[in-house]
């Protein structure tokens, strides 16, 4: 017990809150150091001492300290990784969550003046690992061990960087740091108090991991993952979770050229539960699924629906954990017209749905190649064929995964076969060598 910190809160007949307020700080924190479990340092120690106007050592800290040298970034120039650029922040201004998050800020702004302003994606891959690399300091300084109230806003957070991530192409690193969610998140899910709200960045965070090793065909993790998002989704009470779950789970079968159409009908005992995004998803997965049955008429009512379901805006709460924007229905509609065999109609809605994808380098601007040279393809394009697939090779070896490179193969397969003795076509085979020298 810091008794000397607690009479001087006393003598000027301050509340817990109130000293926390006055010092800047959270009233855990202050609770914390009255109990004597944690001493503050460098920035948090100065605070302390200016708004008591007393040393360190009248409060309680022992020998004062509080003129110690303040840690400074690395010069400009120097490497900052996410670990570094933490561990200051730590240093400098102790440990709460809270103050944590003032600190980031902080130390970001030093690191723009530095002239190493991130990038989008730098800042994403920053807030993605902060989660992670906070809880590997705790336990590296032997700090205590943080509350489900402080480890829980660093997840509410990181889980929306990781979608953003791997959506803009970050998938690498989401792979890296979400098995850093799942373990630090499952113990919450049995017992805290907030067990909804873990349940449902536990049913994302598996699905994050299902896509990431589905990207390095791991179909059987990523098939597993899957059920434990579903597991979470139905713990969290939200039908939307355990219909997503099941989407991901067509998409794993899809890219094993397995039928989708019983996982897809599954999924629609949620239609009247879910929110107008995650319908119109569904919708648009059953129209493609019913083209592969050769029912044109059902395949387009689905396609319809889809398009008039879809909500006007991505204030949709679905929208966070699905990416599902018009690009997916048009490229859906784009599949159900390719197995009816009608390619013109498959080009229109692929044109339509790249205006919904961004230039830069991501599963679904592969997405949009392979299903462009198919079409194109269909249509017997040869010249239109090539290009489209060449772009697609170089953009999957930037992706770097293991499934845009079996999906390279797949579709020079079915150009082969389209002009099984066409030169051209030979001449791909060449450029495919040049994905197993990336590898």
């Amino acid at each position: 017990m810091n008794k000397k910190l607690r009479q001087a809160r006393k003598s000027r007949h301050w509340s817990i809150d109130e000293a926390a307020r006055q010092i800047g700080i959270t009233r855990l924190t202050l609770i914390r150091w009255e109990k004597g479990t944690q001493t503050p340092r460098g920035s948090s120690l100065r605070m302390a001492c200016d708004a008591f106007g007393l040393s360190a050592e009248q409060l309680g800290w022992g020998e004062d300290i509080s003129s110690e040298p303040v840690p400074t970034l690395p010069a400009s120039g120097s490497v900052l990784s996410l670990d570094t650029i933490l561990a200051f922040a730590w240093q400098l201004y102790g440990c709460s969550f809270q103050e944590l998050q003032w600190m980031v800020g902080d130390a970001m702004k030093k690191f723009e003046v530095m002239g190493g302003a991130m990038s989008r994606r730098d800042t994403l891959s920053f807030l993605v690992g902060l989660a992670a690399a906070v809880t590997k300091l705790t336990s590296a300084s032997n700090a205590n061990a943080l509350s489900t109230e402080e480890v829980l806003p660093l997840y509410i957070t990181g889980i929306p960087a990781c979608w953003k991530l791997y959506y803009e192409g970050g998938w690498h690193r989401v792979k890296e740091v979400i098995p850093s969610y799942i373990t630090a998140l499952t113990p919450l899910a049995a017992f805290s108090k907030h067990q909804k709200v873990v349940a449902s960045l536990l049913s994302q965070a598996h699905q994050l991991a299902s896509l990431a090793t589905l990207q390095e065909e791991n179909f059987g993790i990523a098939l597993s993952h899957c059920d434990q998002a579903s597991r979470y989704g139905q713990l969290a009470d939200d039908p939307n979770l355990q219909a997503s779950s099941l989407i991901r789970r067509s998409n794993i079968q899809f890219y094993r050229n397995c039928s989708t159409l019983e996982i897809n009908r599954q999924a629609m005992q949620y239609i009247d539960q879910v929110t107008p995004l995650l319908k119109s998803r569904l919708y648009s997965a059953m129209g493609a699924d019913i083209a592969g049955e050769g029912q044109e008429q059902e395949a387009i009512r689905y396609v319809n629906l889809a398009q008039d379901t879809f909500p006007e805006d991505e204030s949709d709460p679905a929208f966070l954990y699905t990416r599902t924007t018009r690009y997916i229905l048009y490229l859906n509609a784009a599949v159900a017209h390719l197995r009816l065999d009608q390619p013109q109609k498959a080009f229109n809605m692929i044109s339509r749905a790249d205006t919904y994808v961004p230039e830069q380098v991501s599963s679904r601007r592969a997405e949009l190649l392979k299903h462009l040279t198919l079409a194109s393809a269909s249509s017997g394009d040869l010249e239109q064929s090539n290009a489209y697939f060449e772009a697609l090779v170089a953009t999957a070896i930037q992706l770097d995964a293991s499934l845009w490179y079996t999906e390279l193969f797949t579709v020079y397969q079915k150009l082969q076969s389209k002009w099984p003795r066409e030169r051209r076509i030979k001449q791909l085979a060449e450029v495919l060598k040049q994905t197993e020298v990336a590898r």
